[in-house]
């Protein structure tokens, strides 16, 4: 429900920013399924997968994301290591 309010309080910026056209309102459109597959499918997943394995899988996919902001961020600065 939190989220929910939260993202129904973006609603009146969005509309002032113009982002509510058509085309991005069809653009969205189409991904209804797949959202919706994959919401089902993560279903399906927490239920098979073992918690503990879980979260390895998330740490280390995290850890590589975040190596991969801090990389980007000095390469993009002008930085050098």
């Amino acid at each position: 429900i939190t989220f929910a309010i939260l993202n129904w309080i973006k609603v009146p910026a969005y509309i002032l920013l113009g982002e509510f056209t058509l085309n991005n309102l069809s653009a969205t459109a189409s991904f209804l399924p797949v959202a919706i597959l994959a919401t089902f499918f993560g279903v399906w997943l927490v239920k098979r997968i073992e918690v503990q394995r879980y979260y390895t899988v998330l740490y280390v996919f995290m850890t590589l994301l975040g190596l991969k902001l801090l990389f980007d961020a000095i390469y993009n600065s002008g930085l050098s290591l």
